[in-house]
């Protein structure tokens, strides 16, 4: 949807004052009625979808989440009787710009669907993902470390992982759901990606005493890159973003997938602006695998009470535990092939 119409629904809605709701129907071949809509006060925008009540999520399906709130009532002018209006409008107006890529990417995987109760079931999913999103940056945009992380993850997925298989099995390896301990899963081998932009000393940031606790899993790698910011350069993330897109080309339900994957990260294609400024080189690269002696703290480690750390480790001193890089993605290119 064009934002010419997002304008022309402020411009009515301003210009009537009143308290309430201006809203317009979108996607008529869609199975539920759905519409974009301007809530007064504020020029909040807003995502309705008209529903029988017998099929209507509860208000409490979804927790309030920063960005967005969300409203099952009858509204008083739904399209048919014995329905219930699903509203999904921006906090405030501050969130509109990334309140339309929400609206937009719900257009989207609503339209298709046949019935209006995969309509309201698909339409949980997407806003519980969009509710992980502004969990990770709260819409302005991912930190500068953050950026960092998500390139890193990003290089490490194309130059291992869809180099050797782009398909949507080998993209389940990246690991993005909030309750996964890895970045990433080759069978029993765990990798753990971490990216350092440190121009002395190199280290390595590590949040968490689960990150580097090999005793939890059967095997655990760390590949670690050392970058340096240029600005203006064309090794940006969102050139890095698309080039992924473009070796899941031949697979639909493998870019859909990398999409949503990429929401979870906390990455929206509206905001891609914010990161074409900055750009990557790659300065180093390695493997270690953490075992024996390696510099790490676990679990196992910290006294009763304690928890939620971060520390630093140097490479210079985890460097007996480097592994060769081309045995190394020769070990995964068995398992994913």
């Amino acid at each position: 949807m064009s934002e010419a119409l997002w304008e022309e629904l402020e411009r009515d809605a301003a210009s009537h004052g009143a308290p309430g709701t201006l809203k317009r129907r979108i996607a008529p071949s869609a199975p539920s009625p759905l519409f974009l809509g301007i809530r007064q006060p504020g020029l909040r925008r807003a995502f309705i979808l008209h529903v029988s009540q017998s099929i209507a999520p509860l208000p409490e399906a979804l927790p309030q989440s920063r960005g967005f709130s969300y409203e099952v009532l009858v509204a008083g002018d739904e399209t048919s009787s014995g329905e219930l209006s699903i509203i999904l409008s921006a906090s405030d107006a501050s969130y509109n710009d990334v309140f339309a890529a929400i609206c937009e990417d719900l257009t989207v995987k609503l339209t298709p669907l046949t019935t209006d109760r995969d309509t309201v079931r698909e339409f949980l999913n997407r806003v519980r993902l969009w509710q992980i999103f502004f969990e990770r940056q709260g819409g302005e945009g991912l930190s500068p470390e953050a950026q960092r992380g998500l390139y890193g993850e990003l290089w490490f997925l194309k130059e291992f992982v869809l180099a050797e298989r782009a398909d949507e099995t080998a993209l389940s390896s990246w690991r993005t759901e909030a309750h996964s301990q890895h970045d990433f899963q080759f069978g029993t081998l765990s990798v753990e990606v971490k990216t350092s932009a440190a121009r002395k000393h190199q280290t390595l940031t590590i949040n968490g005493e689960q990150q580097l606790d090999e005793t939890l899993v059967e095997r655990l790698c760390l590949f670690y890159l050392s970058v340096a910011i240029v600005e203006n350069s064309s090794a940006t993330l969102p050139v890095l973003v698309d080039e992924l897109r473009r070796m899941l080309s031949c697979s639909t339900a493998a870019q859909d997938r990398f999409n949503s994957m990429l929401l979870g990260r906390g990455y929206a294609d509206r905001q891609r602006q914010i990161y074409e400024s900055t750009g990557y080189t790659i300065r180093r690269t390695g493997v270690l695998e953490v075992r024996d002696e390696f510099p790490r703290i676990r679990e196992c480690d910290l006294r009763p009470g304690t928890g939620e750390i971060s520390y630093s480790i140097a490479l210079d001193v985890a460097s007996d535990y480097a592994l060769d890089e081309t045995k190394f993605r020769t070990e995964l290119r068995e398992v994913l092939s």
